[in-house]
């Protein structure tokens, strides 16, 4: 079974979406998100994803405890 893990970024209320690439560009736009690594938290993964899908970093202080689902 493949885990995948994901942010949901939020910024002046609104709420950050990226494009998969191969996809056609209508309707087809979703969080950044992927696979966990072996050895690697879905927290640590959803960091890594969201980092190589739309090049931000996010420090795991900054995500919000109560959001969180290990």
């Amino acid at each position: 079974m493949r885990i995948s893990a994901g942010l949901i970024i939020k910024w002046n209320n609104q709420i950050l979406f990226g494009h998969p690439t191969g996809r056609s560009w209508e309707k087809s736009f979703t969080l950044p998100k992927g696979g966990v690594e072996i050895g690697e938290s879905t927290r640590e993964a959803a960091i890594r994803e969201t980092f190589e899908e739309v090049g931000i970093l996010i420090p795991l202080s900054k995500l919000s405890k109560e959001y969180i689902v290990d």
